[in-house]
C-alpha cells in the first residue's frame, strides 16, 4: 500500500479527500465520547487507575512513570491468555474482571529483560547474579 501511495500520490490525495468527506464526521464522533472528552485521554486515565491498583510502580526496579510501565503475567502465560480472550484494551479487561491476581506491574526494561535474558525461569536481569 505504501509503495502504491508513493507511486500514485495524486490519486492517493483524491481518495483521502473523498473518504474524509464521506467518513470524517463519523470519525470525529468516534474520537470523542458523549461528554466531549477525548477517548484517548479516557484510555490513559483508565490505564493509570489500573496501574495504581497494582501498586503504581515496577515491582523490580521501582520505576513509577506510567509511560514506561507494563502489565506482566506472573506465570508467563500472557500470549496464551491473549489468544483465549482476544482483548484490545487490557486495562479495561483487568478492571471488568476484578483485577486478577496473576498480573503485576513491571517497567518495559524489566519486562523485556525477563523475556530475553532471564533464562528459563524468566528472572529480571536486575535480580540475576552476574558471573564474571
Amino acid at each position: 500500500m505504501n509503495r502504491w501511495r508513493k507511486n500514485h500520490l495524486e490519486k492517493a490525495k483524491e481518495k483521502n479527500k473523498f473518504y474524509s468527506k464521506l467518513y470524517g464526521k463519523k470519525y470525529r464522533e468516534n474520537y470523542y465520547n458523549k461528554n466531549g472528552k477525548r477517548l484517548i485521554k479516557e484510555r490513559i486515565d483508565l490505564r493509570i487507575e489500573v496501574i495504581n491498583y497494582y501498586g503504581g510502580k515496577c515491582e523490580c526496579c521501582g520505576e513509577n512513570d506510567y509511560r514506561f510501565l507494563n502489565f506482566d503475567h506472573i506465570n508467563n502465560d500472557g500470549s496464551k491468555e491473549r489468544r483465549e480472550i482476544g482483548y484490545s484494551n487490557f486495562a479495561k479487561w483487568l478492571k471488568i474482571n476484578n483485577y486478577p491476581k496473576n498480573i503485576r506491574i513491571l517497567c518495559f526494561n524489566c519486562n523485556m529483560g525477563r523475556q530475553f535474558y532471564g533464562g528459563e525461569n524468566k528472572i529480571c536481569p536486575h535480580k540475576l547474579k552476574v558471573i564474571d
